[in-house]
C-alpha cells in the first residue's frame, strides 16, 4: 500500500502552513484524497506521530505516483475458467 510519506514533498526552510486539515505519514492515499476533494484543499501538510510537519503532499504528488506506478494503485482481477 502507498502511503503519504511515500509521495509527499520533505519540508524544506521556509515552508508556512496555515491549514488545520493535516494528515499523517502512514494515512492512505485513497483517504488522502477524500480530505483534499471534501475540503476543495490541493495540497495537505503531513505530520508525523508527534504532529510535528514532516512535508506536505499535494494532488500532483499523487497523480505522478500513480504515472509511474500503476499497478500499485489497481486490483488486478484473474479470470479463471471453470473446466
Amino acid at each position: 500500500m502507498v502511503v503519504a510519506k511515500d509521495i509527499m514533498q520533505p519540508l524544506r526552510r521556509g515552508h508556512v502552513c496555515t491549514a488545520f486539515i493535516t494528515v499523517r505519514a502512514d494515512t492512505a492515499i485513497d483517504a488522502i484524497l477524500e480530505i483534499m476533494n471534501s475540503s476543495n484543499l490541493p495540497v495537505l501538510p503531513v505530520v508525523n506521530n508527534t504532529k510535528h510537519l514532516v512535508g506536505l503532499i499535494s494532488k500532483k504528488n499523487i497523480i505522478n505516483a500513480i504515472q509511474n506506478r500503476p499497478f500499485a494503485y489497481h486490483k488486478v482481477q484473474e479470470s479463471h475458467s471453470l473446466s
